[in-house]
């Protein structure tokens, strides 16, 4: 394997980590929703997140779905979704924050 192919496998399998760790905190989330311990406001930010996720699937899906190496990395550069995980990191904490004081 390249230099470049690992990095964009790398890029992939850091993706996976977190639109896992994004599952997990929905999961946990929609656990309190379901039990009636949530305000509308924290099922809108919930809904957010699935939102954001959603993006961040399919930017990985077409990352995935690439067939040569200069396309992945040129889309890797494109879509640069640190943005969105970033803004995703910020709901998650605000989130928690909600869910830890009910």
């Amino acid at each position: 394997m390249t230099d470049r192919n690992h990095l964009v496998e790398q890029h992939i399998l850091e993706h996976e980590a977190r639109l896992k760790h994004i599952d997990e905190v929905i999961e946990k989330s929609s656990d309190h929703l379901t039990s009636g311990k949530s305000s509308a406001e924290t099922s809108q930010l919930l809904e957010s997140i699935k939102s954001d996720r959603k993006v961040l699937e399919d930017q990985l899906e077409q990352l995935q779905n690439q067939e040569n190496i200069a396309n992945a990395e040129a889309m890797i550069s494109k879509i640069s979704p640190l943005d969105i995980w970033n803004t995703v990191a910020e709901k998650l904490e605000k989130l928690a924050e909600r869910l830890d004081k009910k």
